[in-house]
């Protein structure tokens, strides 16, 4: 089922919540598409947990409102709203089958055995689980549980579908695969979810949208390739993958691109078409390490058509299989972090510490970021790139 982009079924306007003089979320103004995988993404404490429960109705806004399907939802208990959550911990119950742990809902509501039996067996061949519908959750792998938890919050066909961090208990490669299920199951059924995960990757992965979230603060919204090629302050440039951030000054703007020159006297041409930058302007040029291209100096024509070009001695190498990672010193002025594809395997370039090398990229593969008065100058952001590795 494809998003609606004229329908919500969640908007929250001027939502602030407060724990005695602690503010968890600051004056959130949210909408939520029909039919939309979003995503709530932050490091722990960022409110996003926090705004979950209060669209589920576990927690009240202190100040704004919340409405779901158009309708305004203060103080209506959880088990009166059109939603489902599905946690981390599944919470099924252990003395209850697969069948019996689904169902489980929908007897309470006292629907009819019919229509019990009809909706539980269609939940259950949507996750798969038809093999296992008498086992109980003791039986059950990680992912079988998930799906299982998944299928009962399904069955209730709830307006919106709340997931906070279900993937978390899973292990790495059982994660991904789940990710996709997930997302799969997602577009089948066509309902809304909301998604919360402190994993970047697993929100790109997934998301039609999602926010980008801070000290309570939404720092961003948009898709996943909107959040990643064009951050808009440096919290998303190295919360989302990992960025090179240079404090810079803009010295003049022609025909879309702005020529920048770094608080270090680096020169970079960044093309800012949709932007209103404009000459004296302090910003912060975002460059990710894999727009970066890397040769040896003597093989300068590898990159001579790039826009900006450098010279550079590479300072660390770290080979990763499919990527080799580097930091390179670039002309004494900054570090930067580059990853350089691995294609090659009998004729692998091989690469040393204090080598000379050329680094570039296109204008096109910079951006901009305007918050610098939001302390990114003050951020040893490669220092810490440098202590990781």
């Amino acid at each position: 089922m494809a998003v609606d982009p004229n329908v919500y079924d969640i908007e929250i306007e001027h939502v602030t919540k407060r724990f005695g003089d602690f503010v968890a979320v600051k004056d959130m103004n949210l909408k939520i598409k029909k039919g939309e995988f979003f995503s709530m993404l932050g490091p722990s404490g960022c409110g996003k947990t926090t705004t979950l429960r209060m669209v589920a109705g576990f927690d009240q806004p202190t100040e704004g409102e919340i409405y779901l399907a158009n309708t305004p939802v203060a103080g209506v208990p959880p088990y009166k709203r059109p939603v489902n959550t599905v946690f981390q911990s599944y919470a099924l119950f252990p003395h209850l089958s697969t069948w019996e742990n689904i169902a489980f809902g929908l007897k309470r509501k006292g629907v009819e055995k019919k229509e019990i039996q009809q909706r539980v067996d269609e939940a259950i061949a949507m996750v798969e689980m038809e093999s296992m519908r008498d086992r109980k959750p003791v039986q059950l792998s990680g992912g079988q549980q998930q799906r299982v938890a998944l299928a009962r919050a399904l069955v209730n066909r709830p307006t919106v579908l709340l997931l906070d961090e279900p993937l978390g208990a899973l292990d790495a490669k059982l994660r991904k695969a789940m990710q996709l299920e997930l997302k799969k199951l997602q577009s089948e059924v066509g309902i809304t979810f909301i998604y919360v995960t402190h994993d970047q990757e697993e929100a790109l992965t997934m998301s039609d949208r999602l926010a980008v979230m801070s000290q309570g603060l939404v720092e961003q919204i948009g898709t996943p390739t909107e959040i990643y090629e064009n951050p808009q302050s440096a919290f998303v440039a190295n919360f989302i993958g990992v960025s090179n951030i240079y404090l810079s000054d803009v010295i003049r703007v022609e025909n879309g691109v702005a020529e920048c020159r770094t608080d270090k006297g680096l020169g970079v041409l960044v093309s800012v078409q949709d932007k209103a930058i404009k000459a004296g302007d302090k910003v912060g040029v975002v460059i990710r390490p894999e727009k970066l291209a890397i040769a040896p100096a003597e093989k300068m024509d590898e990159v001579a058509d790039r826009e900006n070009v450098y010279d550079g001695v590479v300072k660390a190498v770290v080979y990763i299989g499919s990527v080799t990672q580097f930091i390179v010193d670039i002309e004494g002025k900054h570090l930067a972090q580059v990853l350089y594809q691995n294609l090659y395997h009998t004729e692998r370039e091989e690469w040393a510490q204090e080598q000379k090398v050329k680094v570039a990229c296109w204008k096109d593969s910079a951006s901009l970021i305007t918050d610098v008065e939001k302390g990114m100058a003050e951020k040893d952001l490669m220092g810490e790139v440098v202590k990781r590795i």
